[in-house]
C-alpha cells in the first residue's frame, strides 16, 4: 500500500501517542520507587495524585491507540525516560535530587 498523506499523518498521530504511553510507563516505574520509600503524609499524598492521573491518562491514550490500530497491544509498550527533562533542565541529575525535585514539583 502506497504512503498517502492520511496515512503518513495517522502512522505519525500513532507514533505520537505510543510515545507518550512510553513516557508514562517510565514516570509511573520511577513513582513506584518513590512510593515505596518513606514520605511525609502531604508529599505521599500528592505522590499519589500524581499516580492516579498517570493511569487514568495512559488509560485514555490506551483507547486512543486502539482506535488507530485495534490490533496494537499497549501493554506490550515500553518505557521511555524522556519524561526526566522537565525536572532535570537539560542536566543529568543524580537519583535522589530527581527524587527531590519530582516530589518537590508535585504541589
Amino acid at each position: 500500500m502506497a504512503l498517502t498523506m492520511t496515512r503518513t499523518r495517522t502512522q505519525s498521530t500513532l507514533n505520537k501517542f505510543v510515545g507518550l504511553v512510553a513516557n508514562i510507563n517510565g514516570e509511573l516505574g520511577f513513582l513506584a520507587e518513590l512510593l515505596a520509600q518513606e514520605h511525609p503524609e502531604d508529599v505521599r499524598a500528592r505522590l499519589l495524585a500524581r499516580q492516579v492521573k498517570l493511569e487514568a491518562d495512559k488509560a485514555t491514550l490506551f483507547e486512543t491507540i486502539l482506535q488507530f490500530d485495534p490490533g496494537l497491544e499497549p501493554g506490550r509498550i515500553g518505557a521511555l525516560q524522556e519524561w526526566k527533562k522537565f525536572y532535570s533542565r537539560g542536566r543529568g541529575l543524580t537519583k535522589s535530587a530527581l527524587a527531590t525535585r519530582y516530589a518537590r514539583h508535585q504541589l
